[in-house]
């Protein structure tokens, strides 16, 4: 195995392997294995993530929020709510939109994950339902932004990308005389573009500068943003996205981003997963320090016998999704 960086994700809990469990060891062949449906929302989450997109879609075609805050607080709790109690059925939702169309599935995604992240790292409930309208709410300033900037399949101009960053203040200024919105939802909108080192915008703060909301929208809109297909490219899996993050970990919370790594890198024992190879497998086991990247047992090209492959020690292979039993 290769050395392990004193400052990698969670080098404090680097251990062995989490062996492969009996029942999985036992199997001779991967087509006896029960595998995990990723696929399987409940349909209360399902109605959920729909009933906020719905109001997302309000308050966009008619570019007002206040007429609609009372009903977004209302979707917002159900939405809290289920997070606290069965949280894995929300971000499973959210996983399965791969467009990036703002109007409604970003503007969610962010929040799920947002919220996600806040309830792992203790926000109290009452706070959460604060940070989940940060999040769903983070990008409505892209409103007064022209389309053909954001549709544009090229690079921006100068100018285009200076219009696009001011997308965060406009944001905060169609919440901030608001009476109902808390201080600290507007400071997260206000920040989320910021980045730890003082590459962000719009004003460059960095380290105690950046608030705790602005740290955990930070992670969500990112991980979200290059996880959803694009104009100019197509969407890269939520495992890359994960990836991604920590290769720019310079730039964000290191406390938070293990947390959300570690949190979001679901990878039942016996699950089937697709390679960037083509070749598909079951997961057989877990490095503690990188579960986004586990052991992973696959048919030889031959189709004779099976090998093990380990994620963590072939860094040019990745998972790209989970897939259900055929």
């Amino acid at each position: 195995m290769k050395d392990i960086p004193a400052d990698f994700p969670f080098s404090e809990t680097v251990g062995d392997i989490d062996i492969i469990n009996e029942e999985i060891a036992g199997v001779k062949n991967l087509e006896e294995v029960k595998l995990f449906t990723p696929e399987l929302v409940d349909q209360e989450a399902r109605e959920i993530y729909i009933q906020a997109c719905l109001i997302m879609n309000k308050i966009c075609c008619s570019r007002k929020i206040k007429p609609y805050l009372h009903e977004l607080y209302m979707v917002l709790d159900n939405l809290v709510g289920k997070l606290l109690i069965h949280p894995e059925m929300m971000i499973y939702a959210a996983l399965q939109k791969k467009s990036d169309t703002f109007t409604f599935y970003h503007a969610v995604n962010v929040c799920v994950f947002s919220v996600f992240l806040g309830r792992i790292t203790g926000i109290k409930k009452t706070e959460l339902r604060e940070l989940a309208l940060a999040g769903i709410m983070h990008d409505i300033g892209k409103l007064d932004i022209p389309a053909e900037i954001w549709n544009k399949k090229g690079l921006l101009s100068e100018l285009e990308y200076k219009k696009v960053k001011e997308h965060s203040l406009r944001s905060f200024f169609h919440l901030v005389n608001l009476e109902q919105v808390d201080r600290q939802s507007l400071i997260g909108i206000l920040q989320h573009h910021e980045r730890l080192d003082g590459s962000g915008y719009p004003h460059g703060i960095k380290e105690d500068e950046l608030h705790l909301w602005g740290r955990i929208l930070g992670i969500a809109d990112v991980f979200d943003a290059y996880t959803s297909e694009r104009v100019y490219r197509k969407a890269h899996s939520h495992y890359q996205g994960l990836e991604y993050l920590w290769q720019n970990s310079s730039r964000f919370d290191k406390r938070l981003l293990k947390t959300f790594i570690r949190n979001l890198s679901f990878f039942p024992i016996g699950s089937r997963v697709l390679l960037n190879t083509g070749e598909s497998g079951i997961i057989m086991g877990f490095h503690k320090y990188a579960p986004h990247r586990p052991i992973v047992r696959v048919k030889k090209k031959d189709g004779i016998g099976e090998n093990l492959l380990d994620l963590a020690e072939n860094q040019t292979i990745f998972i790209q999704k989970l897939v259900q039993d055929a």
